[in-house]
């Protein structure tokens, strides 16, 4: 780049280098191989990065430099634009500058990676891993048939991507920070209302942001407010033009209502849900509702139709399909043949459940698998295995820092001793943790159970299915969120609860 591009300009080169991951500074700096503190004066436009060290940002991100350039007219444009220079019809790029100057760079920054991937044909930013575990692969997505590519950012089709992606991000933020997920659904919100179309347009884009708002509002424990946004969403997705925007799905809406309903304790109005955006959905898309409906039903208690519920999300699933999926629908039939004290039956989807996992690579997975093959143990009459599979699980769900899981195997666990007649180590157990249920912010009644049984304890009269009664309830009881807890069902799988399962990201 040549020396016309202003400090300013090359700070915003180097921030959209970072978005285009989602690193952050740190990463970016190790990826490059340069001085953290030199990104930060990058970035602020302190200091001017040499033209050898941007070809070094820049290869540290896998972005070419000439694409970089391609960027550079929108960068500028955005720092320049107005609200006075939007207008209907306006071109993206005018329509970015708009945005931009509304809510600050970072709508450009999320915006930005459409720009090139549109351009070359793709629908989504294409992330090579970086430093960290904040690298992924995303995969193409299909269209309704509509050629985006040949659309490019400035399209109706590509503006509607931009915010389609944007509400999908803060669906994977919200596993890990509700705050993040209501931002970049907020950000969605923002360019839906500020895009081009006619009202019917807006209005459809408005309603499809504003389930992604509810979402956030769920995951951060504000159900009335949930509920409200669901509402206000439905009002604004009906008054638009149906089949404006076949990007956006209808089915998305409800598989995110229905996870509301579900955390309401509601859960025949969330089935309800989830068989209207199944009849929606086909292939994969369907799969992954239906694993949904799965796990309301065992929250429901109804394992045998849970279990249909399975099977046909797995003959949903092609042949070489997302191995994720198989793991996540071999894993859960084991969960409900276990609630059915099938442990024979369920042994070998474990076993492929876990080859999957670790094919995978993740080890949080293979950690849940283990936990579920200390239950299979001890159903089959295994004890001292169960019992050493178990304490294990416990110890390194605490070394992770997912307090709640932990103190789950830990009732698991006492259930074993009990049985085995070993009250003083129930009674450690017992002392551990009660604290920790306490500061996870369960409700009241499960806390209520919890005493009894941390009593019980130390009187040396509690039991095993006393044990496993609070583990259930506790494993299906509402929390308030908390810094720190372990993986939350963020609204895209629901196999981030506190409890023995895998979690789809």
């Amino acid at each position: 780049m040549d020396r016309a591009v202003t400090d300013g300009d090359l700070g915003l080169v180097v921030r959209l280098l970072r978005a285009l991951r989602g690193w952050n500074q740190g990463e970016l700096a190790a990826a490059a191989g340069v001085d953290k503190s030199a990104i930060s004066d990058y970035e602020q436009g302190k200091n001017r990065p040499s033209p050898k060290t941007l070809e070094r940002l820049a290869a540290g991100a896998d972005v070419s430099l000439a694409r970089l350039e391609s960027l550079l007219p929108l960068l500028r444009r955005t720092r320049q634009g107005t609200r006075e220079d939007c207008a209907e019809g306006q071109d993206a790029v005018g329509a970015a500058a708009v945005v931009a100057r509304a809510v600050g760079d970072e709508v450009l920054l999320a915006v930005a990676p459409f720009a090139a991937d549109l351009e070359a044909g793709g629908l989504q930013p294409k992330e090579s891993p970086g430093p960290g575990e904040r690298g992924a692969a995303a995969q193409p997505a299909k269209a309704g048939g509509r050629e985006v590519a040949e659309e490019g950012l400035a399209g109706e089709g590509g503006w509607t991507l931009c915010l389609a992606w944007l509400c999908e991000e803060s669906v994977r933020a919200a596993a890990a920070s509700a705050k993040r997920a209501g931002e970049l659904a907020g950000l969605a919100l923002r360019l839906a209302e500020l895009a081009t179309g006619g009202e019917a347009r807006r209005s459809r884009l408005a309603g499809y942001a504003w389930a992604f708002i509810a979402n956030a509002l769920r995951v951060s424990g504000q159900l009335r407010r949930a509920e409200r946004a669901f509402a206000r969403a439905w009002v604004l997705w009906d008054a638009g033009t149906a089949g404006v925007d076949e990007i956006l799905d209808e089915a998305r809406l409800l598989d995110l209502e229905a996870s509301l309903r579900r955390e309401q304790r509601r859960p025949r109005q969330a089935l309800e849900l989830l068989d209207r955006a199944r009849a929606r959905a086909a292939g994969e898309a369907a799969a992954r509702i239906l694993l949904k409906k799965a796990f309301t039903l065992e929250q429901m208690g109804a394992y045998e139709l849970a279990l249909h519920a399975l099977a046909e999300a797995g003959a949903l699933i092609p042949v070489g399909g997302e191995p994720r999926l198989w793991c996540v629908v071999r894993f859960n039939q084991a969960v409900n043949l276990c609630h059915l004290e099938r442990y024979a039956d369920a042994e070998p989807r474990l076993a492929e459940a876990r080859r999957l996992a670790g094919g995978q690579g993740s080890g949080l997975d293979l950690l849940r698998a283990l936990w579920l093959e200390g239950r299979v143990a001890a159903g089959l009459g295994r004890q001292e295995e169960a019992i050493t599979i178990l304490a294990r699980v416990k110890e390194e769900f605490a070394a992770r820092g997912i307090p709640y899981d932990s103190a789950l195997a830990a009732l698991d666990l006492a259930a074993l001793y009990l049985e085995s007649g070993e009250t003083a180590e129930v009674k450690r157990l017992a002392r551990q943790i009660g604290p920790i249920f306490e500061a996870e912010g369960v409700e009241r009644e499960a806390l209520v159970s919890l005493r009894v049984f941390c009593e019980a304890a130390q009187r040396e009269t509690a039991t095993a299915e006393l044990a496993r009664r609070l583990a259930r309830e506790l494993a299906g009881a509402p929390r308030q969120p908390r810094r720190g807890n372990g993986p939350r069902d963020s609204g895209r799988d629901p196999f981030a609860e506190p409890r023995a399962r895998l979690q789809e990201d």
